[in-house]
């Protein structure tokens, strides 16, 4: 897939094929076309919806495939619903205010992945991140059920070669892909929270403890001049 969103047919096929339409014409169609005259004339309309098609849910596999791999590979993955929400916050880490959604999905993955390896002070570090990311399951379930359909062409076009067959019975067409509405099925909602150097976390805990105390002294303080006014 990774060869077909970058155009690289010829590597795919060895150089026997260097287009991606004429490459979704053999491995999809089998280098046939419709038996209706006005579709046939419209052939290469069907071939560039296909191509779109495909090229269309292979990014959409890529922006997820940390996600497969994650719960493949140990479970580390969670669903449901998600939102990112900023308010102010007060010295001592509570926040005050109301709370500014900015974000937020009724579905959405949330899983762990490995970031580039870093070198602090003289150690590697292997960061891990927690990544969500939000998706609509009815742009999933669009694209399997065209990618079924893809799938029954390139079995009946096979089988009828096969068996020796002069033409296919059926087969599945894209004339009428409305590339503009599948667009709108996209999410792109991404957030990622990465954990901090370990120089940089130390500092920042030792930010929050000194305002922590500084707050508390403060309060101290105010109660203080409050019990000898009383007096």
């Amino acid at each position: 897939m990774e060869l077909i969103l970058a155009n690289q047919i010829t590597t795919i096929t060895g150089g026997g094929i260097t287009t991606i339409q004429d490459f979704i014409k053999f491995a999809v169609y089998g280098n046939i076309t419709a038996a209706d005259p006005e579709m046939a004339k419209r052939w290469d309309e069907n071939i560039d919806n296909t191509v779109w098609l495909i090229k269309r849910i292979g990014e959409f596999f890529f922006k997820y495939d940390r996600a497969y791999n994650s719960y493949k590979h140990g479970l580390r993955v969670m669903t449901g619903p998600h939102q990112l929400g900023i308010a102010l916050q007060k010295p001592d880490g509570t926040t005050t205010g109301p709370m500014h959604i900015i974000q937020a999905s009724e579905d959405s993955v949330t899983y762990l992945q490995k970031e580039p390896v870093r070198e602090v002070y003289g150690e590697k570090e292997i960061p891990i991140s927690e990544v969500t990311k939000a998706f609509n399951p009815i742009e999933a379930s669009f694209y399997l059920a065209k990618m079924s359909r893809m799938l029954q062409t390139i079995k009946a076009v096979r089988l009828t070669s096969l068996k020796g067959r002069g033409s296919v019975e059926s087969i599945n067409t894209f004339f009428g892909l409305d590339r503009d509405e599948v667009r709108q099925l996209a999410k792109i909602d991404t957030w990622k929270r990465e954990p901090a150097r370990d120089d940089e976390a130390r500092a920042y805990s030792q930010f929050v403890a000194q305002m922590q105390a500084h707050a508390e002294q403060q309060t101290e303080k105010a109660d203080e001049e409050e019990s000898n006014g009383k007096l």
